[in-house]
């Protein structure tokens, strides 16, 4: 959670949407006014959702629906065995949740195209592991 909310490590995704439960709840709209596709670095948040959450007791929930930027989604199709087209991946999203005193990370895909290849689903996945091993963050996978 640290990670998440006091280190740099997740800033350059896109905040999609944050919601955090305290004493009174928040919604974040990470998307940009005036700018249907494009949403703010989670970085440019990181400090308000930290305000929000800081305190002698815990969130009762909070949950953040973070995507990997463009850039960074293009070089991981490019590098990747994944026969799609970067134009046909609308997003790679992380949707990290805290309820119940458990904090879990869900990794999502979107595309354009319907497709039975789940290779890319697979190289997400992998992705977000060895960031996450790359950072230091423990973690228990569910499959």
């Amino acid at each position: 959670m640290a990670q998440l909310l006091t280190k740099e490590m997740f800033d350059h995704f896109l905040l999609v949407e944050a919601t955090i439960h305290n004493r009174i709840s928040y919604v974040i709209d990470g998307h940009k006014r005036g700018e249907e596709q494009a949403c703010i670095p989670y970085g440019e948040v990181r400090p308000l959702c930290f305000d929000m959450i800081k305190g002698k007791q815990t969130p009762e929930f909070f949950q953040f629906v973070l995507q990997l930027p463009p850039n960074l989604k293009d070089n991981l199709i490019e590098d990747s065995d994944v026969v799609l087209q970067s134009a046909d991946v609308l997003s790679l999203s992380m949707n990290i949740r805290f309820q119940n005193n458990e904090l879990t990370l869900m990794t999502g895909t979107s595309l354009r195209i319907f497709t039975v290849d789940r290779s890319l689903e697979k190289q997400w996945d992998q992705w977000v592991r060895h960031f996450l091993v790359t950072n230091h963050c423990t973690f228990e996978e569910n499959v």
